[in-house]
């Protein structure tokens, strides 16, 4: 049984890692459409479904490997979960709901084409990363910690619209926001072990989300 379809895609991190020629961390699928019936209808051992978010959980040659429905998201309350809506939406819908546009790429499972709508490749090229709204930290204050992971895992600098975004925000914070989320981002960015990470964690102003 091949896992291979026009409608799968690798999505998001595993292509940008890629991209820049080093181990991906975790593998994403992204089907194009409802995942759900993909999996039945591929007979594949479904181990855990999330109808709320398109998602499913199967068992593909004796690995977990989670494939999610494209969808669209919205933010009615700033700083906090997404309300999913739209889900088996075009590919290129679910592809701008993302933070970055590294990450917002995906890669066809049958004959590897690189779908990139909004210049993934050339910030790539470029050593940038750049968000796809002005509106799009205030949506997630904890992509500010994201980008600073990425910045320091990929050696990338914030673009001029980017950095500009991040200091608007950071002078007019909505502290109404999910901790639990920004925990996590933090611990990771921190087990870096970058005396950089600190460093830009302060002169930045990036503390001022705690």
């Amino acid at each position: 049984m091949s896992l291979k379809d026009e409608n799968l895609y690798f999505i998001g991190g595993v292509v940008r890692d890629e991209m820049l020629g080093i181990p991906s961390l975790d593998t994403d699928y992204c089907y194009e459409g409802d995942a759900i019936e993909f999996a039945k209808q591929k007979g594949l051992n479904i181990l855990r479904e999330n109808p709320a978010f398109g998602t499913v959980r199967v068992l593909f040659e004796d690995k977990e490997i989670d494939i999610a429905s494209t969808r669209e998201e919205f933010y009615p309350q700033k700083g906090h979960l997404p309300v999913v809506s739209n889900i088996g939406c075009a590919l290129e819908d679910d592809l701008k709901r993302r933070d970055f546009t590294i990450n917002a790429m995906a890669k066809r499972t049958t004959d590897g084409e690189v779908i990139d709508i909004l210049g993934g490749i050339d910030d790539i090229k470029s050593k940038k990363l750049r968000v796809l709204h002005d509106k799009s930290f205030e949506d997630d204050p904890t992509r500010i910690l994201r980008a600073l992971k990425f910045s320091l895992r990929f050696g990338f600098t914030l673009d001029e619209s980017t950095a500009r975004v991040q200091k608007e925000y950071l002078k007019n914070i909505n502290y109404d926001m999910s901790y639990h989320r920004l925990k996590k981002e933090l611990v990771e960015t921190f087990n870096l072990n970058s005396q950089e990470a600190y460093d830009r964690f302060t002169s930045e102003g990036i503390y001022k989300l705690l």
